[in-house]
């Protein structure tokens, strides 16, 4: 976020190999120059984390839709590096029952 910006809506869009997919509207408010809350629909309160130069680390535990309508309760641990002025990457490994099933890299370009 920019000098005196407080607010940023992120919009994520994931679609599985089965066809189904998740939406994710975030709205992350800045608390520190530090540090934000992360808040989304189907997180459990709110997500924080920390800033320390060009990265940000944070951890959250997330419902997940699975195909069939139900949920899974996955944990995520993300890492994002401000590459550019316009480019973040997106590092996450995502686990259920405290092991790890997945992991994922994405690159965010503003527009």
């Amino acid at each position: 976020m920019a000098p005196g910006d407080s607010t940023l809506a992120l919009k994520e869009t994931y679609t599985f190999d089965d066809g189904h997919s998740d939406v994710l509207s975030w709205t992350i408010v800045k608390q520190s120059v530090t540090a934000c809350q992360w808040r989304e629909d189907r997180i459990s309160g709110v997500a924080k984390g920390e800033q320390a130069g060009n990265a940000f680390h944070w951890i959250y535990r997330r419902a997940v839709p699975d195909k069939d309508g139900k949920t899974s309760n996955v944990g995520f641990e993300d890492w994002f590096r401000l590459q550019e002025p316009s480019v973040v990457v997106a590092h996450a490994s995502m686990t259920k029952l405290g092991i790890e099933v997945a992991r994922l890299s994405a690159f965010y370009r503003k527009i």
